[in-house]
């Protein structure tokens, strides 16, 4: 293994991270909007609504993604488990 292989795996490491993390960003980002449109066009002032709005935006992305989310993260691992048993021999 090179340097350069190492410097592969950690910016595929990176693009993972960002790939996986980018659902979840959004989710929080729509929602956080929507429940500030509507507390704007309401004239509500509760701070919790925009907390529980992308709370649950967050969890019901949780469980959609989660099946993606594993398998990218399983075969990641997978490729490093690999890489490791290369550099041992």
């Amino acid at each position: 293994m090179t340097p350069s292989d190492l410097h592969e795996l950690g910016r595929e490491a990176l693009i993972l991270v960002i790939v996986l993390s980018l659902p979840f960003l959004l989710a929080a980002l729509l929602s956080g909007v929507i429940a500030g449109l509507f507390q704007s066009f309401t004239k509500m002032t509760e701070p919790t609504i925009n907390h529980v709005a992308r709370i649950t935006a967050v969890l019901l992305v949780a469980l959609a993604a989660a099946p993606f989310v594993a398998g990218e993260v399983s075969g990641f691992a997978d490729r490093v488990w690999s890489l490791i048993s290369v550099v041992v021999r």
